[in-house]
């Protein structure tokens, strides 16, 4: 359960309308979710963003995290640019 990740990659955290982020993600409200934003949020939430209420340990994986970013980045009308 969370909010929509469609166009996540290059948009702002806490961008969903109507959706209980956490303080520490409302922080970060006026920041991008870059590539290198979501793969250090993906190894390790926690580590990332501090007070995150998400009930996600992270993926250790190197491959893992870019298959699931280029995946995430694909959810869009118009793809992030690659680094």
């Amino acid at each position: 359960v969370g909010p929509n990740l469609w166009s996540i990659v290059g948009s702002l955290h806490a961008r969903a309308e109507g959706y209980r982020y956490s303080a520490a993600n409302r922080a970060k409200a006026n920041e991008p979710w870059t590539y290198e934003a979501l793969n250090a949020f993906i190894a390790n939430p926690r580590g990332a963003m501090p007070g995150t209420i998400m009930q996600f340990n992270g993926i250790a994986s190197v491959q893992q995290r870019a298959d699931l970013i280029a995946y995430l980045r694909s959810l869009s009308a118009n793809p992030a640019p690659l680094p």
